[in-house]
């Protein structure tokens, strides 16, 4: 019975996947339509990271707009990736620094809390 659950959650998911990459094929789009079609990386794109944006820092999200907009700035001008996120990263340490947050979110304790989630949650765990 279970391997039917299976293979019926796999058809359920791949199905919807499958059938778009044959049927594109076969229908052409006007040009307005295909316009819009190639902006739906960057929508959903911009959908995936905002909420990151503005969570950097919980209690001030100024931190992460403003590292944000940084980061839009640098690459308008096609600044190469690795600065662009390089910068940001810095903006975020200098107003963390500057706007006197107690306690900015580290490695070690963004670890340290996930840790204590799954702790909390019964998960086994061979590094604490």
């Amino acid at each position: 019975m279970i391997w039917v659950i299976i293979i019926g959650m796999a058809l359920v998911t791949i199905i919807p996947r499958i059938i778009p990459a044959f049927i594109v094929d076969l229908i052409h789009f006007p040009e307005w339509v295909n316009k819009w079609l190639k902006a739906i990386p960057y929508a959903a794109l911009g959908a995936l990271i905002f909420p990151g944006i503005l969570s950097v820092i919980p209690d001030k999200p100024f931190v992460g707009l403003v590292a944000g907009v940084a980061a839009i700035l640098l690459a308008w001008f096609r600044v190469h990736i690795i600065f662009v996120v390089l910068l940001s990263i810095l903006t975020v340490v200098v107003l963390t620094i500057s706007v006197g947050v107690n306690n900015p979110p580290t490695g070690s304790s963004l670890f340290l809390k996930g840790l204590n989630m799954n702790m909390r949650m019964g998960a086994h765990c061979d590094y604490a």
